[in-house]
């Protein structure tokens, strides 16, 4: 049995309805994808504290309230030798627009990361690049339209 891994994902939204996402390539099994900040929880540390934090180190920016917990997210997957299980709470923030300074994406790399990026709920709609999640075309524009889910909704991959 794989023991789960407790993590946190911010959905950050900026002022062009844009989500930011961060592109990650695995290594191990040759393949690249897309997802918002987050990661995982430090020791002591509760899933909002690990948002903020996660936010923080991946944008550069301390400015950002994180609002309400949208979804949950349960997910397996490899990483080296590694078979991790991956359990997500994800928060819902928005933005002024900005750039991800380089020096910031830069400080990402050792963890795979290879660039940031906004993207449109267009753009998501019509890529052939992997997004995490793998709906996040179609789970973002009633987000977009106010509608907040009273209760946190699983995602799926």
């Amino acid at each position: 049995m794989v023991k789960p891994r407790d993590a946190a994902r911010v959905l950050l939204i900026d002022d062009r309805e844009r989500a930011l996402l961060f592109r990650y390539h695995n290594p191990f099994q040759g393949h690249t994808f897309w997802v918002p900040p987050g990661g995982g929880l430090d020791a002591g540390e509760n899933h909002r504290a690990a948002a903020v934090r996660e936010l923080a180190e991946e944008t550069g920016r301390d400015d950002i309230d994180i609002g309400p917990e949208i979804w949950r997210r349960d997910h397996t997957f490899r990483w080296g030798t590694r078979k991790l299980r991956q359990r997500e709470r994800w928060f819902l923030a928005t933005t002024p627009a900005f750039e991800v300074p380089r020096a910031v994406v830069q400080s990402l790399a050792r963890e795979g990361v290879e660039e940031a990026r906004w993207w449109s709920v267009d753009e998501m709609l019509h890529t052939d690049a992997l997004l995490t999640p793998r709906r996040l075309g179609t789970l973002l524009p009633p987000i977009l339209a106010g509608e907040i889910p009273e209760v946190p909704v699983d995602v799926g991959i």
